[in-house]
């Protein structure tokens, strides 16, 4: 397990010092990666053996062996820029093709997101998702097309999802009345405290439950989430392929609780024939 994924899975265990070595470390990625223990401690509002017992108890031999992975991982985490120009540097010396690059990326992905969320989490998901009385689904930017793609088919068996967007900005006004009876996802990738975390933040102060899909537990968005679904994104540029997936495994797993219903029934099959008229007029 790299050392993001340590962190956030050690982060609600952790002393209010040592989480705010992790938040300083998960919040400026590219910084302290290269710095000292003692630099870490100054800016993290702690001291250098902390820092150096933080090390420790993520299980690494020492400070040194601690940040030689931090650095390793870091192409993962990288800005924007730093990601596009990483990815676009062949780090082995030798080019591969294009297709290659893209698919060994993806599937580590896809690998490293998979083993992350067990049956147990997911399980856990579908029981608040068919629990909720009202859905809101946020995503912005990248994520909003894994966000409109899980609200478009929650919709289609279960009838009672919104797409929470920015639009003409009236998300708030619709979850003003949402209480402890209903659930927002939020979908965030690489940015975490955007229009999405503002969202969630609100349905939090109304009661709402709250599932985040995004980085790590320890990101912003985490932090609100009653559960979070950890999703890897490297990549040139964020990649959405295991975002996707999660998507595809949330809905798969709602569809098949769901799956004798009448009233399922009743709406793919009203759903048909809409898609079937309209298909047949736009052919003659």
């Amino acid at each position: 397990m790299e050392i993001l994924s340590r962190i956030s899975e050690m982060y609600p265990g952790l002393s209010k010092g040592k989480k705010k070595i992790a938040r300083y470390m998960l919040d400026n990625k590219e910084e302290a990666a290269f710095l000292s223990a003692a630099e870490i401690a100054v800016r993290s509002g702690t001291s250098e053996s902390a820092v150096v017992r933080f090390a420790s108890d993520l299980g690494y031999s020492g400070y040194k062996h601690m940040q030689s992975e931090f650095q390793e991982v870091l192409r993962n985490k990288l800005s924007v820029l730093g990601r596009f120009r990483y990815n676009l540097n062949p780090q082995t010396g030798e080019e591969e093709s294009d297709r290659m690059v893209t698919f060994a990326t993806t599937m580590k992905n896809l690998n490293d997101t998979f083993s992350e969320i067990t049956d147990e989490l997911l399980d856990q998901v579908g029981e608040e998702i068919l629990r909720a009385r009202r859905i809101g689904v946020a995503g912005v930017r990248g994520s909003n097309g894994p966000a409109l793609i899980l609200e478009l088919f929650l919709n289609e068996v279960l009838d009672n999802t919104f797409l929470l967007t920015p639009g003409i900005d009236d998300s708030f006004d619709r979850i003003k009345s949402w209480d402890e009876r209903d659930l927002i996802i939020g979908i965030a990738i690489f940015f975490n405290k955007n229009y999405t975390w503002e969202i969630m933040n609100y349905g939090k102060t109304k009661g709402c439950r709250t599932i985040a899909i995004t980085d790590s537990i320890a990101t912003a968005l985490g932090q609100l989430a009653d559960i979070v679904l950890p999703v890897r994104s490297a990549g040139t540029f964020p990649s959405y392929a295991a975002t996707v997936m999660v998507v595809d495994m949330i809905l798969h797993s709602v569809s098949r609780r769901v799956r004798e219903n009448p009233e399922t029934e009743a709406r793919m099959k009203e759903t048909e024939d809409i898609m079937y008229k309209w298909l047949k007029r736009a052919e003659d």
